[in-house]
């Protein structure tokens, strides 16, 4: 009887042990940073990986609440859904450039990289002038996907290169959304590219039209616009990456932060 006693407490120690360490996993995933931080800040496209590599406390924490369902369960009970619309719009040399539209302010990257953050009024504004002028306005990668409030995801669209390289050919792009004061701080990560042809077809190699990292804040339902460096490569002179986060319900409805 004794011995049974003797275990049965040591199981209990176990559990309350393990509860305890899931509940500190689960505040300090919780924590907000207090105080002001700038809008938009840029990730060198050589720490990309790193940035977007969960560590090991991150992999220790999402290994041991799936491990335990109820705990997980609570985990995402509490978390903000979000939906994040991606498009990567190839510009024509002809179209209207819609500078116009765009807010005042811009951030430039040392690459010449420029970024802008947008409203939902001036985010709706843009869409219906890509809209309006399509045959201008290429839209080269439409992609959609649904989250969870500090969930981080991957997005891609296209191919590895063929001929045994696996380079990959097309979108790929790493976000991670987390509600910050009913907006988001969305830290993006993205590398865009395109097979290089020569004029019989032949494909010659793969040309990177857009590699580039930021961490912005965008308000629900606004969006962050990220122009790549001007080049020469015709009929296409200007590529447009748009990210968009919105907080939605359980039904996939939009709702207020």
């Amino acid at each position: 009887m004794e011995k049974v006693m003797r275990s049965r407490a040591r199981r209990t120690s176990v559990l309350i042990c393990a509860g305890v360490v899931l509940l500190a996993l689960f505040f300090l995933a919780n924590l907000r940073p207090n105080g002001q931080t700038a809008k938009l800040v840029w990730i060198p496209s050589s720490e990309l990986e790193r940035h977007f590599h969960p560590g090991p406390f991150t992999r220790l924490k999402f290994k041991i609440l799936r491990l335990v369902g109820p705990f997980w369960r609570l985990y995402m009970r509490g978390r903000t859904q979000v939906v994040i619309e991606t498009r990567f719009v190839a510009i024509s040399s002809d179209a209207l450039q819609p500078t116009a539209l765009l807010p005042s302010q811009s951030y430039t990257n040392a690459d010449g990289t420029l970024a802008w953050i947008l409203s939902p009024e001036e985010f709706t504004k843009i869409n219906r002038q890509i809209s309006m002028f399509s045959e201008s306005y290429s839209i080269v990668h439409a992609l959609k996907l649904i989250t969870a409030d500090g969930g981080q995801a991957q997005l891609r669209n296209g191919a590895p290169r063929l001929g045994g390289n696996l380079e990959f050919i097309g979108l790929r792009i790493d976000l991670v959304p987390t509600v910050s004061e009913h907006s988001f701080k969305l830290d993006v990560g993205a590398i865009a590219t395109a097979p290089a042809l020569l004029l019989d077809g032949t494909l010659a190699g793969v040309v990177t039209n857009l590699a580039t990292g930021c961490s912005v804040h965008v308000a629900n339902g606004g969006a962050v616009i990220v122009q790549a460096p001007a080049h020469n490569a015709l009929p296409f002179t200007n590529y447009w990456l748009m990210v968009a986060p919105s907080a939605v319900d359980a039904r996939g409805n939009p709702k207020s932060l």
